[in-house]
């Protein structure tokens, strides 16, 4: 059995993809937005950030630390 990379476990074994939706995964959420080319982009949360891996933790550990009054749920 082929074992799955570790970002993909997290995003299918989460909340994640209840919201969102990335191709060629089990995630089909329509309400936050596509993530499929998330690690091409930039910036993240509509521009407020620079795409890193620490904002990025930040982003999904505490929303409002980034774009305070976002509708991203804060996912400790």
């Amino acid at each position: 059995m082929k074992r799955k990379p570790a970002g993909r476990h997290v995003f299918e074994s989460t909340a994640c993809l209840n919201c969102h939706a990335i191709t060629g995964t089990n995630g089909t959420g329509r309400f936050g937005p596509d993530l499929t080319h998330l690690m091409s982009r930039h910036t993240l949360a509509s521009g407020a950030a620079e795409n890193t891996h620490d904002n990025l933790r930040l982003w999904i550990q505490n929303p409002d630390a980034i774009k305070p009054g976002s509708l991203m749920p804060a996912m400790k």
